[in-house]
């Protein structure tokens, strides 16, 4: 084998053995450093032609400079080499890198394809900084690989402390001049020529040696004149019609920095464009490309380095500013269709043309969120009064910042600009527009916390969404899955579950259709919907569906597939593993500070602790997130709402039944609220109120607030409820209604595959209804679910938090460091006997029978006098 992606070596080149000698040097990493016009890129492919390691050629631009720009590149030229198979991690790199770590994305894949590999990295002056760190680290950690560059600029690449860590060979401006027999030989003439002399003293380098060949004009025969001034008066002398078509191609052409020969006669008009490209070719002045299937096998050229600056600098000054702005846009339009959205948005920002810069977000709106670092620094300079009515940018924007743990103030406001653009031009937009302005708007709204009128735009979109026609919906173009996965994702949290799976299985069949990966993040959404809700056979069906389809490196445990995590940790709670559902949970901890999702893990990390016994782990680690939380401006009302159950939950477990009660005073009405209270009273004891709140309600299968999961605790709590009666003040009438309860719930949690509900049923239910199904036929997986249940004790059954007297809390303050009637009574300056006497009514309302239990509970329920309301 060998390189790929060589570009074709110029008419007229020589060879230069002492270079090819230098450059197969078989050290990692080889530098040519040089200004431009040393021919650092003919040399680079005169070996590469010739050498028989396997490798890719990369030529840098503008828009390679980031590192996930990089890897992308690279991934696309190993894939065109054939080098990718489908199980390698950059098989899939663009959408890989939407989240995942580029460099360790880009170590997998080449770890996968093993062997020697050289990647040539031509005009690495364009990369960043980062990115060529990255370079160098993956050199130290891969001893198969080396890499060969070129640049004009110092970075990285030339630093020299380098060759402390890594092995270099060095080429500068020195070993890449011409000799005076190379220049001979370049110029066709002797060695005793002036012109060798010309070339000699302005440098001699390749590109001088070229101007000075094409240089005809007698009068330059002799005179120092600069090499801008030789170019540019090659572009005014014509000799001939031919010459004059040809000087103005040369200045269409140089406005970008490659082209391919179709775009070139739409750009100049030359019917011949392709011979023009190919005598530019002959002249030295640039290179013919390879094609590569990335490109639909289609070559490009590229001018020179040293001659496009400057010609382009001539043009932009030559040119009127309308000229200049028509083909600007043209070359915007041509990057567009070939799916390079940085070079387009470059022109577009330049001219200020904002309806094409939001035609190239819509467009490429994967590619755009992957390398969303640049459009941040593209568009710092542009005033939030034109970006508010920029939708489109601003929510890319947003994101950006969004996915920064420092920046979500900035984030906020980016998400109101977005928010006030969509609505001002939704009124006058066609309804393709119209759906993608309402998905804007109402994931721009939840992410900024205002979940109503997110949920009002949700609705609107899926509504519109029913109804386009195919038209309409070609016009949705790549975005529709996105949209169907936004849409879904604010209704699923506006509590309109049915709608929200009806978006993310949307987003599966457009996706599966059109061949986009976006439907793999609605799998994973509905995967984690259904089992939120408590509907673990589909989950485990969409899981399944998920499992043999080939993802992107980094979605599977990143933001895309976050809600298949959840539920898979799900089901390994609802098989009384807290430990799998833990390891589940830990892959997300890279993304935990910014997922949107924060509250549906934090809610899993209570419910995990709790299984695991541990109560007060539980109440530090969900004081921690919602403080880190509030500290980003994140925690919404929705969310505060929610994580009030969660909290209940874990102050129900650790014996704080007053501070329970107290946070679910100000949940909102509803089914999951009613079921918490239940609980709470089943803890206490009071079956008759915990059957007041349970009864009357959750029969209807269509009421998206009453979950398969909130309907299990329903019948879980009820069942005990019952039980628990029956046991405390046996009738034979009530007998079967036990049974019926149990049967009809041991009958639910089968068909749900659920346990969870069981699980944090009160302990004395547990036992009640344990007794109970001893005397009846129960199957035994129902049986060891109670049994699981009643040994873990998660819910234990206690008293309400005792509320105490000032004096009281006087007596118990006082108890704690005197223990002798006589040591309280001086303490609290009364009589012996009034102390006896609030001790007697302290341990009645503590139910206890000595100091040493009092203080036991005391501390328990944290009762002390600046911790107890004393209503």
């Amino acid at each position: 084998m060998s390189l790929f992606g060589v570009p074709r070596l110029p008419p007229g080149s020589i060879a230069r053995p002492r270079l090819l000698t230098t450059l197969g040097s078989a050290t990692p990493l080889t530098v040519l450093h040089a200004p431009a016009g040393y021919g650092k890129t003919v040399a680079l492919a005169q070996w590469a032609t010739a050498t028989d390691e396997d490798g890719v050629w990369l030529r840098m631009r503008e828009d390679s400079a980031a590192p996930t720009r990089f890897v992308s590149q690279v991934a696309h030229a190993l894939d065109d080499f054939g080098l990718i198979d489908e199980r390698n991690p950059l098989a899939q790199a663009d959408a890989s890198l939407l989240v995942a770590d580029p460099w360790a994305l880009l170590e997998r894949g080449l770890r996968r394809i093993g062997g020697p590999l050289t990647i040539v990295i031509d005009q690495s002056e364009y990369l960043e900084e980062r990115t060529i760190r990255g370079i160098l680290r993956l050199l130290a950690d891969l001893p198969q690989l080396s890499v060969k560059t070129s640049t004009r600029t110092s970075n990285a690449f030339t630093e020299s402390g380098l060759a402390l860590s890594i092995e270099v060979t060095r080429i500068g401006p020195t070993d890449l001049e011409l000799t005076v027999a190379e220049t001979a030989l370049l110029l066709g003439v002797t060695e005793r020529s002036e012109r060798v002399r010309q070339v000699l003293e302005y440098g001699a380098t390749p590109a001088v040696a070229r101007v000075v060949a094409l240089d005809a004009d007698p009068r330059n025969e002799s005179s120092s004149v600069t090499i801008e001034t030789r170019i540019e008066s090659l572009l005014r002398l014509h000799d001939s019609a031919a010459d004059e078509r040809f000087g103005a191609f040369i200045q269409r052409i140089a406005l970008t920095d490659a082209i391919d020969a179709d775009f070139a006669v739409e750009l100049t008009g030359e019917a011949h464009a392709a011979e023009m490209l190919d005598r530019a070719e002959r002249e030295g002045l640039g290179i013919w490309n390879a094609a590569s299937p990335q490109a639909s096998g289609v070559r490009s050229f590229e001018l020179s380095p040293v001659f496009r600056r400057i010609i382009e600098g001539y043009t932009r000054r030559e040119l009127p500013p309308a000229t200049l702005r028509e083909l600007d846009l043209r070359i915007a339009r041509w990057h567009m269709s070939g799916r390079r959205p940085f070079p387009a948005m470059r022109i577009a920002v330049s001219w200020k043309e904002w309806d094409l810069a939001t035609d190239i977000v819509r467009e490429s709106w994967n590619e755009i969120i992957g390398g969303r670092s640049g459009l941040t620094s593209l568009f710092a300079d542009i005033p939030l009064m034109t970006l508010r009515n920029l939708p489109l940018i601003s929510i890319v924007l947003a994101i950006s910042a969004n996915a920064n743990g420092t920046q979500r103030l900035r984030a906020l406001e980016y998400f109101a600009l977005a928010v006030y653009g969509a609505r001002k031009q939704r009124a006058r937009s066609r309804p393709a527009d119209r759906v993608l302005l309402l998905t804007i708007e109402s994931a721009a709204n939840r992410v900024s916390g205002r979940s109503a009128p997110a949920l009002t735009a949700a609705v609107g979109g899926l509504d519109l969404m029913r109804t386009l026609g195919p038209a309409e919906r070609d016009l949705l173009g790549r975005n529709e899955p996105t949209l169907y996965n936004q849409l879904g994702t604010t209704l699923l949290y506006g509590g309109r579950a049915a709608d929200a799976l009806e978006c993310f299985r949307a987003s599966t069949a457009v996706s599966d259709a059109k061949g986009l990966f976006a439907g793999l993040q609605g799998l994973a959404l509905q995967a984690g919907t259904l089992a939120i809700r408590g509907d673990l056979p589909e989950a485990i069906t969409v899981l399944a569906d998920a499992d043999w389809r080939i993802w992107p490196d980094s979605w599977v445990d990143g933001y895309p597939g976050s809600f298949a995590v959840v539920a898979r940790a799900y089901l390994a709670l609802e098989e009384g593993n807290p430990d799998a559902a833990a390891g589940h949970l830990s892959t997300l901890d890279p993304h935990r500070s910014t997922i949107e999702h924060w509250s549906v893990l934090a809610d899993l990390d209570a419910q995990i602790a709790l299984l695991k016994g541990a109560p007060e782990a539980a109440q530090v680690r969900l004081d921690t997130t919602l403080r880190e939380q509030k500290a980003r401006h994140a925690i919404h009302a929705d969310m505060a709402s929610e994580l009030r159950h969660t909290g209940a939950l874990i102050r129900l477990a650790g014996g704080n039944v007053a501070a329970a009660e107290d946070l679910l005073a100000k949940a909102p009405e509803g089914p999951r609220r009613r079921v918490s209270r239940a609980r709470i009273a089943l803890a206490r004891g009071d079956v008759e109120r915990a059957m007041q709140l349970l009864t009357g309600w959750g029969d209807d299968a269509e009421d998206d607030a009453v979950s398969s999961r909130v309907r299990g605790e329903q019948l879980a709590l009820l069942a005990g409820a019952i039980a628990l009666a029956q046991a405390s003040a046996p009738r034979p009438e009530r007998a079967d209604h036990v049974h019926v309860a149990l049967r009809r719930l041991a009958a639910f949690l089968r068909d749900r595959g659920l346990s969870m509900p069981v699980m944090l049923t009160p302990v004395a239910a547990l036992e009640a209804m344990l007794g109970a199904v001893t005397a009846g036929s129960y199957d035994d997986d129902f049986v060891a679910v109670l049994t699981r249940a009643r040994d873990a004790g998660v819910i234990g059954s206690r008293s309400a938090r005792p509320r105490l007297t000032e004096r009281e809390l006087a007596v118990a303050a006082t108890l704690a460091h005197h223990s002798s009637l006589d040591d309280i009574a001086a303490a609290m300056s009364v009589s012996r006997n009034t102390v006896k006497s609030q001790l007697r009514a302290l341990y009645r309302k503590l139910e206890v029978g000595s100091r040493e239990e009092a203080l036991s509970v005391l501390a328990a329920w944290e009762l002390s006098p600046s911790a107890q309301d004393p209503r």
